[in-house]
């Protein structure tokens, strides 16, 4: 998944937009089977709340036909520094050798922390998640924000019959006043599950 130069990041960015329309046909009818959520290893840091949770670093769904959606974040994009990206197939060894090189860097800077490791969390059997599995998707939509005039993808929303969830990017959360959130503008470090449409009508991100 690393990204080596400026070039192939804008072309991973363009491409995003454009893959998504090609692959969407291939994901139309595809069931989903697991979901597995890739977050920091937080101490006394719940994820879930009412109608949505909280990931910081990957989002990875399984589906029929051994394909995937995978909701990545990128450390070393050269346009940003930071951001996500979709891929589709398992990202899980690409995730750990990143997570591997981090960790090596974190010991050589004298700042790494049991806190430093990722966990991989099933959450297949939540509450939120149980009426999405063994259900196929009826449609996958996408929409990109504009930062430099490069596109992001900043929302991710598949559609199961009488049900949908969108992912979204957006500003890290202040951990003490949750689960209150103060906005949900867009920005390329955090992502929201959102179960229920209420708090993105209450912060305009619909």
């Amino acid at each position: 998944m690393a990204i080596t130069n400026l070039e192939t990041a804008v072309s991973i960015h363009q491409e995003t937009a454009i893959t998504i329309e090609r692959k969407k046909q291939n994901l139309i009818g595809q069931t989903i089977e697991k979901v597995f959520y890739v977050v920091a290893d937080y101490k006394d840091r719940p994820f879930q709340y009412e109608g949505f949770h909280l990931n910081d670093e990957a989002i990875c769904i399984q589906l029929s036909n051994q394909q995937w959606i995978s909701w990545v974040w990128l450390e070393d994009d050269p346009t940003v520094a930071y951001c996500y990206h979709l891929y589709y197939e398992n990202a899980r060894s690409a995730i750990e050798k990143r997570e591997q090189e981090g960790i090596a860097f974190l010991k050589r800077s004298g700042l790494y922390t049991p806190d430093s490791h990722s966990k991989w969390l099933e959450v297949t059997e939540t509450d939120a998640w149980k009426k999405f599995i063994g259900q196929p998707i009826e449609d996958v939509q996408f929409r990109t924000t504009k930062i430099d005039e490069i596109s992001f993808v900043s929302d991710l929303i598949i559609h199961v019959k009488n049900a949908k969830v969108r992912i979204i990017a957006f500003e890290e959360p202040e951990p003490d006043v949750l689960p209150e959130i103060e906005n949900l503008n867009f920005d390329p470090v955090w992502t929201m599950v959102v179960f229920d449409d209420t708090i993105l009508k209450q912060h305009n991100r619909l």
